[in-house]
């Protein structure tokens, strides 16, 4: 036990209305210190790595279990910084996690071995008014060790997501992904992803409330005869959010688009840009990034 309830600063979960403040707990130090909101309330599958200053789930099927406290049921970001150790050249350290009883992940499986970090959203569903509990426990399988210095609980937000469609595999974010695409073609001669007729890509976001979103879309308009013709659509769950787009820059640009939250909806969302059927020259597409809260 690191802490108990009765440690907890009594003044600030009584005064504790809406959304939870940042509470951040450093796992970099052998003595693990609670923050007023957020503590570790048992670490049983946990070892200090004094040669790496960090704890570890080193114990297969065990863990550690923290509690958190929310004023009332919300959704939460939780993220935490994580490096996975590499034994014989290879990493097998999956996790798994717990909110209140409900799986939060199944056997999440990280290979990096460079500190990084990872974000999961918890469902208002699965909160309570009061203290929550999360369990995470490094999966049975397990053959490695995953490391984890630093951990956090704040207020639901879509954390930055980015797409790169510079290179001819598409990688995913963690929140963001390309699920279908016609007529969307790579260009190596420009380095970049093209529209041509009628060509469309969509993607998928999962959120778990509504809430307003800032989409930025790096494109270039492709010259035919010194002349563009490009236009674009862009819809978020079949709602035009950017109608016929007639874009006239021969450069890389960001374009911003805000999606208000009465667009958005809890669970998946697709956003679709699409050419427009009157386009006569293509447009190049490089990079989509999507954030909100």
């Amino acid at each position: 036990m690191e802490t108990s309830v009765e440690t907890m600063n009594a003044a600030d979960i009584s005064q504790l209305n809406g959304a939870i403040p940042t509470q951040t707990i450093d796992m970099s130090q052998p003595d693990i210190k609670p923050t007023p909101l957020f503590f570790l309330q048992e670490r049983s599958g946990l070892m200090y790595r004094s040669d790496f200053k960090t704890w570890s789930f080193s114990t297969n099927g065990r863990g550690c279990t923290f509690e958190f406290f929310l004023g009332e049921p919300q959704p939460v970001d939780l993220s935490a910084t994580l490096c996975a150790a590499i034994v014989g050249g290879q990493a097998n350290c999956p996790i798994s996690a717990k909110i209140n009883g409900s799986v939060l992940f199944q056997s999440y499986s990280d290979h990096d071995c460079n500190w990084h970090n990872k974000a999961w959203t918890i469902s208002a569903n699965n909160t309570i008014a009061g203290w929550n509990i999360l369990q995470i426990t490094l999966d049975p399988q397990a053959r490695t060790q995953l490391f984890i210095q630093k951990i956090t609980v704040d207020q639901a937000i879509l954390n930055p997501q980015t797409v790169d469609l510079s290179k001819p595999t598409i990688i995913d974010a963690d929140n963001l992904k390309k699920v279908s695409s016609s007529n969307f073609y790579f260009r190596s001669d420009f380095s970049t992803w093209s529209f041509y007729d009628r060509g469309a890509v969509v993607f998928e976001f999962n959120v778990s409330e509504p809430l307003d979103v800032n989409m930025t879309l790096v494109l270039c308009s492709a010259l035919v005869g010194s002349t563009t013709n490009c236009p674009i659509t862009v819809t978020i769950n079949s709602i035009v959010v950017l109608k016929s787009f007639d874009d006239h820059n021969p450069n890389f640009h960001p374009v911003t688009v805000k999606i208000d939250a009465s667009n958005v909806k809890a669970g998946k969302n697709q956003i679709q840009v699409s050419l427009d059927p009157n386009a006569t020259t293509q447009m190049f597409f490089q990079k989509i990034t999507i954030s909100g809260e």
